[in-house]
């Protein structure tokens, strides 16, 4: 099968429609469109594990050199006994791997006799005939990284892309500054998107975002002033809430 075809002229604005509009969505309903864009991603990802992915030889493949990590894992525990032969391929393969080291172990301790003893002390640590971190490196290999981590590391590079083309439009700049629902984590790496070709980005979201830090910052100021018992029977307003924007701003979704 050859490469796919490049988007034509007019797939690529359709492509970049789809996408901005994608983002104003999440904005009208107070999301960081890539923390979104991240979550709909995984979603997709391990719906397709299972009704399809589960079995086939790449995820196989990656998952007995590697597998996914314990963030990921919860994810398909639920399928219960459907997971037996995707478990069944990894318990081979590394049952073999297994096996070979032992192979190859005990050829090299027989290689090692002292008075028909077998020092192990020596053996494992000062043995210059032996070396075990090689063997046990060569073995062990470099694991794959988790599929679902790989797929949430795509995920999060189209979406920074999307956006900094999203802020890139005056239209973009005026919903955003209508509601400025970036994460801390996305809001940077947004700006490192988009500091080469569109620095008056950069500047207007941080610009955008320091008068956002500054109002929550009166509103726990607000807060805190009411905590003391001369004006604990004020009205309580906006920062009784100051915590739970600035959780949300710091914590990625």
């Amino acid at each position: 099968m050859g490469k796919p075809a490049k988007l034509n002229e007019a797939g690529v604005r359709t492509q970049k429609n789809s996408y901005a509009a994608k983002i104003s969505e999440h904005l009208r309903k107070e999301k960081c469109p890539i923390c979104a864009h991240i979550a709909q991603s995984l979603d997709f990802y391990f719906r397709w594990f299972e009704i399809e992915y589960c079995n086939s030889p790449p995820t196989l493949f990656a998952l007995a050199a590697g597998g996914f990590c314990s963030r990921h894992l919860p994810r398909i525990e639920h399928l219960g006994p459907e997971l037996s032969g995707t478990y069944r391929y990894i318990t081979a393969v590394r049952r073999e791997a297994l096996a070979g080291l032992l192979d190859e172990l005990r050829r090299k301790l027989n290689k090692r006799r002292i008075d028909g003893q077998r020092r192990w002390h020596d053996f494992l640590w000062r043995s210059k005939s032996i070396d075990i971190h090689e063997v046990l490196t060569r073995y062990q290999g470099q694991p794959e990284p988790c599929p679902a981590c790989r797929n949430e590391a795509e995920a999060r590079k189209v979406a920074a892309d999307a956006m900094a083309a999203f802020l890139a439009s005056e239209t973009g700049h005026r919903e955003y500054q209508a509601a400025p629902k970036l994460c801390w984590q996305h809001l940077i790496e947004t700006m490192e998107t988009a500091k080469v070709g569109h620095p008056e980005t950069v500047l207007f979201l941080a610009e955008c975002h320091a008068a956002q830090l500054e109002s929550l910052e009166r509103e726990f100021d607000e807060y805190f002033r009411k905590l003391d018992y001369r004006y604990a029977g004020e009205p309580q307003g906006e920062e009784q809430t100051a915590w739970q924007k600035a959780f949300r701003f710091f914590t990625r979704e």
